[in-house]
């Protein structure tokens, strides 16, 4: 598919921004408060096409050298390569240079617009289908237009006929008439009026003409008639100004639905301030223009800032499409300095995405729950969440003979387990260590890290125990066991702890064949990540590099099964 990928825009007129904006193809918003440069962003993208020209200001005059670049357009072809557009300065003014590039490619809508009716619609059909000409003798025969006209009106028979058997006609307006959203008018067709053949009529059966209907009606009439003409178009930029003008939330609602469509096989770049029309595309991609900056909003936190910063009211609802949530509490961060949280370690491995909210809840799944139920609860229009909870892999060894646990991701619906002891382990993958660790002594990174490990073995070992003894305890519960008849209850609870055994020799083997093993999963990663940033302080500045050039996340999906959890909720319908 065709379309604009990047806008780097120095000067255009008063417009002038920090860097470049990112487009997507498919449909895109600009947002933005009033004055902001939404609309003039719009029509510098069409009068590139146009190949209009803005005479240079004073300023920019003194500022920009002759064939300086003002504004660089790169645009993706249907092969995937790129043509680019810019804007010199060409003496007083700024000059296209490839403008052709979007030569009969764009369409826009324009805001600035007075939707009227200056004349009666003329039908060509009528003069199609008028008998031929019978001349007085001595008459003058225009044989072109009559023969013309003898075929045509051939050809409309036909037409008519089809038009008749199959209802086509009928279907038209049918389909026309599920878009008229709010109308209280029936849409009727008579193909042989020689004027205004598409009329209406109310529920009295009056005949209303289209220069007689309400404002909002006409406004939402253009635009609908607008979307229908190009919904068939392919590898156009469509610009659409401030839909929302005049329309209601129902008509808005419909408009949405088609836009959808239509970006399928084109670009839609949209310029608003409607929180619905945000809504409606939350899953797009956005650009934020605030005071000259650009913002392309990559996550949820950076949409929620910026509807904050601009005051655009949005159902609640739109932040929660999907939670990712694991344990630790969500404002701790894991150790060390400039050390992350719990989401933004879940952020890191799932990726930012505008659908995707993160979050921790320490160690009790409830309350994740608690608060995913709040949400739904004050959202005025609410949409299943999707809830996935990530518990750390030591929830699931609750006695010694599943340590360490077969690798399982989900065990019920939404709910899994890391393929790890705890969230921890995730960074002491061997390859992210020798990444960041450099050899010493003819030893790689992650060797030198086991050292460690095995150098406080013991101490790992108390942990592992410690956890293993506690998740066996809860089979005993009290809350489980005493209910309705309290005396027997404590009786029978009494019997069941008197019957607790735990194998130390067996754990102590199995922690063994994990320490020669290296297997750095299942140690308890809490206490060796403090081993880890013995051999790199900064290890954390570290790891935020791999992430600004995406080579953290390459690393996990080298590990089957963390890639094999990634993909389960990422691509969780």
């Amino acid at each position: 598919m065709f379309y604009i990928n990047k806008i780097k825009l120095d000067w255009y007129g008063h417009l002038g921004f920090d860097k470049e904006m990112v487009f997507d193809s498919g449909v895109n918003l600009v947002i933005g408060k009033n004055g902001s440069g939404k609309t003039s962003l719009l029509i510098m993208i069409d009068g590139i096409a146009r190949n209009t020209n803005r005479g240079l200001d004073p300023e920019a005059l003194e500022k920009y050298k002759e064939n300086d670049e003002l504004t660089k357009v790169t645009c993706k072809e249907s092969d995937n390569s790129d043509s680019m557009i810019s804007s010199r300065r060409q003496g007083n003014a700024g000059a296209w240079q490839n403008h052709q590039v979007l030569d009969k490619r764009v369409r826009f809508i324009t805001s600035d617009r007075k939707v009227h009716m200056a004349s009666a619609a003329t039908s060509p059909i009528p003069a199609i289908t008028r008998d031929i000409a019978i001349p007085e003798p001595g008459a003058e025969i225009d044989i072109s237009l009559e023969f013309t006209q003898a075929i045509l009106k051939d050809l409309w028979e036909k037409v008519e006929e089809v038009t008749k058997s199959q209802d086509i006609a009928k279907e038209i307006l049918e389909s026309y008439k599920e878009g008229l959203i709010d109308f209280d008018k029936d849409i009727m067709l008579d193909l042989k009026r020689s004027q205004n053949p598409i009329y209406f009529t109310d529920f009295r059966d009056r005949e209303i003409q289209i220069e007689n209907l309400s404002s909002g009606e006409k406004e939402y009439l253009y635009f609908y008639a607008f979307l229908r003409r190009v919904q068939n178009d392919r590898d156009k930029v469509i610009l659409i100004d401030e839909p929302e003008l005049h329309l209601h939330s129902s008509q808005l609602k419909k408009l949405c639905e088609l836009i959808s469509v239509i970006g399928e096989k084109n670009q839609v770049i949209i310029a608003t301030h409607s929180g619905e029309i945000l809504q409606s595309f939350i899953m797009s991609n956005i650009i934020l223009l605030d005071r000259g900056n650009v913002s392309n909003i990559k996550s949820s936190s950076d949409l929620k800032k910026a509807l904050d910063n601009i005051g655009l009211p949005v159902d609640p609802s739109v932040f929660t499409a999907r939670w990712i949530c694991a344990e630790n509490e969500p404002e701790v961060a894991l150790g060390g300095s400039n050390a992350p949280t719990t989401p933004t370690v879940l952020e890191w491995v799932f990726g930012k995405s505008i659908k995707n909210r993160y979050w921790s809840f320490a160690d009790n799944r409830r309350s994740a729950e608690a608060v995913v139920e709040g949400i739904k609860v004050a959202s005025s229009d609410p949409v299943p969440i999707e809830l996935h909870v990530i518990l750390d892999g030591d929830k699931a060894v609750d006695s010694v003979e599943k340590y360490p646990p077969k690798e399982s991701i989900e065990t019920e619906k939404g709910l899994y387990y890391w393929p790890f002891w705890e969230i921890e382990n995730l960074f002491l993958f061997p390859q992210l260590v020798d990444k960041i660790v450099g050899a010493k002594e003819g030893k790689s990174g992650f060797d030198q890290l086991w050292d460690k490990v095995i150098d406080q073995k013991e101490k790992l070992f108390k942990e592992i125990h410690k956890s293993i003894v506690k998740n066996q305890l809860r089979h005993y519960s009290v809350d489980r066991i005493i209910k309705g008849n309290p005396s027997e209850d404590l009786t029978n609870w009494k019997k069941e702890i008197a019957g607790f055994n735990f194998d130390d020799k067996t754990l102590r083997t199995a922690f063994d064949k994990i320490i020669d093993d290296k297997n750095w999963q299942w140690i308890p990663g809490k206490e060796a990540m403090a081993f880890f940033l013995e051999l790199k302080p900064n290890l954390w500045d570290e790891i935020k590099i791999l992430v600004k050039n995406k080579e953290l996340n390459a690393l996990f999906l080298q590990k089957a099964s963390i890639k094999e959890i990634i993909e389960s909720i990422v691509s969780y319908s």
